[in-house]
This record gives C-alpha cells, sequence and structure tokens, in this order.
C-alpha cells in the first residue's frame, strides 16, 4: 500500500502543523468558587480575654483629682448668716435626696465680701454649728480662730460648686434676715454633708435566686471597667 510522505515544506510550514504534533495544554480557567478561609474559633472572646488580661496586669491608676476643689472658700474667714432647716417644697424643688426632711443646716459666707457670693452650706447638726466664723483647709474645719481642727466635723461629702445655683439662693433666703440681691446671687458654694448624721435606708425585699457564679462575676466586671475608664480618664 502506497504511503504519502509529507514534502519537506509543509513540515516546515507552521500553516500546516503535522497530525502527530503535540498542542501546548489551554490554560484551565479560572476558578470562580469562592476558596473559604478557616475560620477561627471565638475570635471576640479572645480579643476581650486579652484585654481583661492586660487590664489585671497593668498598674492600678491614681486619682486625677485629690479631692473637691473649693479653693474659692480656702483658708478665708467664713462668717456665720444662719441656719433653717430643710422642707419639702425645696426636696421637691431641687431633688437634693441627701439630707432627710427637717434636716438643719447653717450658712458661713466670706468676710472679706460685701454680697454673699461665696458660701459654705452645713447640713446636719454638728459642732460647726456653734461656731461663729470658720476656716477650712483640705477639707477640715477650724472655728473661731482655734488653731486645731474642731473635733467631729470631718465632712461625709463635700461637694464644691464653682457656679451660680439656685439651690443656694433658696437655702440662702429661707433663713437670712435679708434675701441674695436679684443681681447678685452667691457665685461658689461649698455644701458639707457631715459623715455621723447621714441616714442610710434599704427597702430590701427577699433575695432572688442568682447563678452561683454571678456575686464573682459582678465585682469582677466593675472592678476592671473601672480601672479600664479611669486609665482612659487620667490619660
Amino acid at each position: 500500500m502506497p504511503v504519502r510522505l509529507s514534502s519537506a515544506r509543509s513540515l516546515n510550514n507552521p500553516r500546516h502543523p503535522p497530525r502527530h504534533a503535540l498542542r501546548q495544554p489551554s490554560s484551565s480557567p479560572p476558578n470562580t468558587k469562592l476558596q473559604l478561609q478557616p475560620h477561627c474559633p471565638l475570635p471576640l472572646l479572645r480579643r476581650v480575654l486579652l484585654l481583661l488580661f492586660l487590664l489585671l496586669l497593668g498598674p492600678a491608676p491614681t486619682l486625677c483629682e485629690p479631692g473637691p476643689n473649693c479653693t474659692f472658700i480656702e483658708g478665708y474667714i467664713l462668717q456665720y448668716v444662719c441656719h433653717g432647716s430643710y422642707v419639702e417644697d425645696m426636696r421637691l424643688q431641687h431633688k437634693d435626696r441627701l439630707p432627710a426632711l427637717g434636716t438643719p443646716y447653717a450658712i458661713w459666707r466670706r468676710s472679706d465680701t460685701i454680697d454673699p457670693a461665696y458660701l459654705l452650706i452645713s447640713f446636719y447638726d454638728s459642732p460647726l454649728f456653734s461656731c461663729y466664723t470658720v476656716v477650712m483647709s483640705e477639707g477640715q474645719f477650724y472655728c473661731d480662730g482655734r488653731n486645731f481642727v474642731e473635733p467631729n466635723t470631718e465632712a461625709a461629702q463635700l461637694q464644691c460648686i464653682n457656679f451660680p445655683f439656685h439651690y443656694t439662693t433658696d437655702l440662702y433666703d429661707a433663713c437670712a434676715a435679708s434675701p441674695c440681691p436679684d443681681d447678685s446671687p452667691p457665685i461658689s458654694v461649698a455644701i458639707a454633708y457631715m459623715k455621723e448624721n447621714i441616714k442610710k435606708t434599704s427597702e430590701a425585699g427577699p433575695p432572688a435566686k442568682r447563678p452561683p457564679f454571678f456575686h464573682f462575676l459582678v465585682p469582677t466586671i466593675h472592678f476592671l471597667l473601672t480601672r479600664y475608664f479611669a486609665i482612659l480618664l487620667c490619660q
């Protein structure tokens, strides 16, 4: 049987490739399917645990402020003005829940000013009530020019308010012989709630059933959050 031989021209001509020539493999089509990455289990929990661990290891933050800022009366001689009683109308208007109804209070003012611009108000009966002049220094009170701290006059809470306050004006007008001038209300006031006279009441019912870890979890979360926000505030 005769065999047809390819000519040299057809062998060298790229337009006519030999039948036995191997074709280059075509590139595979791109995979259109999304490749899923391995999912890390509980990544949020790991971050939270890491944050709690760092907070526990971090240094305990110090207080940003050493105490109330009552520089407007610190070291000044305060002169007695009057004393009064905390009534229900005043509580309904100003919502001060620290003193009980009927609590006595006394007011002193700086003696170097004409108008009652800078005041000290003390709630609850205390040895301060017998002082005509008072000097406050670093939260301690000196009575009638004495060079020692008046005993039993430590305040449970001392609030320093450096702006005009209607509550202050109402307390002053309720007991003073003449009310504050309308054009010159008190500028700043220090309100002291005496320690031994603050009454705390609790209306507790039967204790609710809580899981065993509740008593450990709540103080821990409170402690960690306190440290975290204290660090942010002090930075």
